[in-house]
């Protein structure tokens, strides 16, 4: 299943205790796989926390994801299994090593990105050339046949420059006709809409596609033109009403009806004065994922060809 050229297991011959053990808890000077010296923690999810950890062989600084327990080891093998197929992508997060014990996996090693796009004010000019980055980025990803489902700010990351990598596929999936989903588990606010409707409808499928994809890069790139100054909270676009004010209320509490209904009112033009960039992303944004752009389509709009 893993192409040996790209990937070395890490196998320690140990029993499920030890996956217990390391993946219960993991603290900063932590060791992982005799090898890996766990520096700062960069981030956490629903299934697993990401480390800057000192590689001790090879002498130079990687990031590590660890799942959170045993249960999340298979979340893991499939982000591994996905990364390996999609080996080579430009603008894809390289990975170094998958970390097992005896049959169970419970981590990898990749390169190490340490600051995400949601953390920085952004210029115009820069977010057009991120949207043409990670349109490209995407395109690739689709032809592959796979789609990544969790597009937000934090999993996407600058390697140097102004050049972005897309990173976390642990809910990557291969894109096929239709999907049943045992649980939503993507990010309530970057959801397309025929995903909330499942929430709504309690039918548990929908086409997996890269439409699903492309919507949420839509509310991405509109959250970055929204975040122009770094002393205050980042917000979304469905965090204001249509007069441009924040809401006041719990994001966590809100219902799927109540996120559907913001949708219909959005009006991007109360946020996103730009006439050819609100074009795009109101494009991004189209309700029904039949008529939505794919990414190669979007690729050709005025904004990237003018």
């Amino acid at each position: 299943m893993f192409n040996a050229k790209y990937i070395m297991n890490y196998t320690e011959k140990c029993t499920t205790k030890y996956i217990e053990k390391y993946t219960a808890k993991y603290n900063r000077g932590s060791i992982v796989a005799n090898r890996y010296e766990l520096c700062k923690q960069l981030g956490k999810g629903s299934c697993a926390t990401v480390w800057e950890a000192y590689d001790n062989d090879d002498e130079v600084y990687i990031a590590i994801k660890l799942a959170k327990g045993e249960l999340e080891c298979n979340q893991i093998e499939d982000e591994v299994y996905i990364l390996t197929q999609l080996c080579g992508v430009p603008g894809v997060c390289q990975m170094f090593n998958s970390l097992t014990s005896g049959n169970i996996m419970y981590g990898f090693t990749m390169e190490l990105y340490k600051h995400t796009i949601g953390e920085c004010v952004c210029t115009e000019d820069i977010i057009i050339d991120v949207a043409k980055q990670l349109l490209l980025i995407l395109s690739n990803i689709h032809k592959r046949g796979y789609v990544h489902t969790d597009i937000k700010p934090p999993n996407i990351v600058w390697n140097g420059g102004h050049q972005v990598v897309l990173c976390d596929f642990d809910w990557a999936y291969p894109i096929s006709l239709v999907k049943t989903f045992d649980r939503i588990t993507t990010t309530p606010w970057y959801r397309a809409p025929e995903m909330i409707k499942m929430v709504l409808t309690g039918i548990r499928s929908v086409y997996r596609t890269g439409k699903l994809d492309i919507w949420a890069l839509g509310v991405t790139l509109a959250e970055l033109i929204m975040y122009q100054n770094e002393n205050e909270e980042r917000i979304n676009i469905f965090d204001m009403d249509s007069d441009g004010n924040e809401l006041e209320y719990d994001r966590e509490d809100s219902d799927a009806s109540h996120h559907l209904e913001m949708i219909d009112a959005l009006d991007l033009s109360k946020f996103i004065p730009n006439e050819c960039m609100r074009d795009l992303i109101s494009q991004m944004l189209t309700i029904d994922p039949n008529i939505r752009p794919t990414s190669d389509e979007l690729l050709q709009h005025a904004i990237f060809t003018s």
